[in-house]
């Protein structure tokens, strides 16, 4: 019988090793993921039968989400979360297919998202094969939601509430990040107005000052709010979180009130 076999490997910007005939959870956004066929047969159907909502992802060598070449090429990691890679091949002994899911994990809580119409029992990816894989993903993304919430694992959820004054363009310390805590969400809202020609409230790392947010315009009006895009987990080392305003001319002054709420592990 036909034995179909993909292939997947990470080429840009960071390579990342082969995987042979088993799905992948090391993706990330902006990831070129080349897929291959292991077997040489007279027939393929590649397909990406699931992207993720918003994805563009297509085949390079067709310039669609499918391609009837041995070696569809590859495809670009464009949004976070699982894209499902199906593959019909023949040879003289029939025609077999294989799905692999190449997941780039959810930037906040770090969930395994799965493809819609995606079970078990119905389509067979390689690391679902057994009855209980399927499930324990599940249970896996449960345990992570309810460690967001304060539900267990001896996490918790903090809100932080500061009120920033700049005297100087120096960052201000909001809160220390320790490894494994996600900031979810922050706003700054600016209370009064700033001088300068063009000042920017940035928020983010002291490893990155803006990985998280760049927010403001020439003119930083009162009561205008900012609010930061989806952030990752702390990895690597612990760091601070912190805010700046850049841009400022002369005496810097002004004052804002930025709202974070972190979970911590």
């Amino acid at each position: 019988m036909a034995t179909a076999s993909i292939r997947s490997r990470v080429i840009a910007p960071v390579a990342k090793p082969d995987i042979t005939n088993a799905s992948r959870d090391d993706l990330a956004a902006g990831d070129v993921v080349e897929l291959e066929s292991v077997n040489t047969g007279t027939a393929y159907q590649w397909s990406i039968a699931f992207k993720p909502e918003g994805s563009t992802a297509v085949f390079s060598s067709s310039g669609s989400e499918t391609a009837i070449v041995k070696d569809p090429g590859t495809f670009s990691v464009d949004v976070d979360g699982p894209y499902l890679i199906r593959l019909a091949f023949t040879d003289g002994t029939g025609t077999t297919e294989q799905f692999v899911r190449l997941r780039a994990l959810t930037a906040v809580g770090g969930l395994k998202l799965v493809a819609a119409g995606e079970r078990y029992d119905t389509i067979r990816v390689p690391v679902d094969a057994t009855a209980s894989g399927w499930a324990d993903e599940q249970n896996f993304n449960l345990t992570r939601l309810l460690s967001l919430i304060g539900g267990g694992g001896g996490s918790s959820t903090s809100t932080i509430k500061q009120v920033i004054t700049f005297a100087s363009v120096s960052p201000v310390v909001v809160t220390a990040l320790s490894v494994g805590d996600v900031v979810v969400d922050v706003y700054v809202k600016v209370t009064t107005d700033f001088d300068g020609a063009a000042p920017e409230i940035t928020v983010g790392t002291t490893a990155t000052p803006d990985l998280y947010m760049a927010a403001g315009d020439s003119d930083l009006t009162a009561t205008n709010t900012y609010q930061a895009t989806p952030m990752d987990e702390v990895a690597g080392a612990a760091t601070n979180l912190e805010v700046t305003v850049s841009g400022m001319a002369g005496a810097t002054q002004g004052s804002a009130l930025l709202v974070a709420l972190i979970h911590r592990v």
